[in-house]
């Protein structure tokens, strides 16, 4: 008598969803900004203002940048700080820097939302 495997629907790790939803959130910022904040070039990736995990996918401060701004010159810091004070002005660019001490871990169900957000939208 054989044996009827069950389909096991596979549940994608911690990992795999942190993965997908920085992968999806970075395409969208690239074809919302469409030309690099720094230097104003096509964007092709997404630079983050601040390399913190708790603005991994907030829309104010990441922003698309070019390869060379991003990766090369390291995100182009002082350019992109600038820019940042011309946006939203100096006080929320020192909250934002306060903020970056917070340690977050985001939850199984923000990190699909976030990808069925930025998918779709």
């Amino acid at each position: 008598m054989k044996r009827k495997h069950s389909k096991r629907i596979r549940v994608r790790s911690y990992k795999e969803l942190r993965k997908e939803a920085r992968r999806v959130f970075a395409r969208w910022i690239v074809n919302r900004d469409k030309v690099g904040i720094t230097c104003g070039s096509p964007a092709t990736q997404c630079g983050h203002y601040i390399h913190r995990d708790c603005f991994d996918f907030d829309e104010f401060v990441n922003h698309g940048q070019c390869a060379r701004c991003n990766l090369w010159l390291r995100g182009n810091l002082s350019i992109y700080t600038l820019k940042m004070i011309d946006l939203c002005g100096r006080d929320s660019v020192d909250e934002m820097h306060r903020a970056s001490h917070e340690v977050v871990k985001f939850s199984r169900e923000f990190l699909e939302n976030v990808i069925t957000k930025y998918t779709t939208g």
